[in-house]
């Protein structure tokens, strides 16, 4: 697999889980313009709440792969999001989002096993877009994941 590709997985997963650990609504996770993402109603709760969410995909990257950069790209347009609600820089959610994915490691190993085959798959398919994971298929792994802690 490669670099790119570990680090999408892991940034979508990063805000799946940071966003369900705090109650907002993951409709899914999709392909888009050859570019895994995830819709999440960020509106649904409190602004500083949407923002650890955002944090969440730099936090995914950082929990796999502690000593490098993340996808600058997705970190912009967190960042954008986080300032167009009225947060500060990205960075100062990072602790509170990173230990939401450390919390919910099973949870966020079984999303990563469950996104690989398919964005491997879809870049085999040349897609315009597709849906990867349901929201009923996200809710499952985030239950199923946490009956076993």
């Amino acid at each position: 697999m490669n670099g790119y590709l570990k680090r999408a997985i892991c940034h979508e997963a990063g805000h799946v889980v940071v966003a369900l650990n705090l109650g907002f609504h993951v409709e899914n996770i999709l392909v888009s313009q050859r570019r895994p993402s995830v819709r999440i109603d960020l509106d649904s709760r409190t602004a500083p709440e949407s923002y650890i969410v955002l944090a969440g995909g730099i936090a995914g990257e950082k929990f796999v792969m502690p000593h490098a950069g993340y996808d600058e790209l997705g970190a912009q347009d967190d960042q954008r999001k986080i300032s167009e609600r009225g947060g500060g820089p990205i960075e100062a959610y990072l602790p509170d989002a990173l230990h939401f994915v450390r919390s919910n490691q099973m949870v966020f190993e079984d999303l990563r096993r469950q996104l690989t085959p398919l964005l491997l798959g879809f870049e085999a398919q040349y897609e315009e877009s597709s849906e990867l994971l349901s929201h009923e298929e996200i809710e499952r792994i985030w239950r199923s994941s946490r009956n076993t802690l």
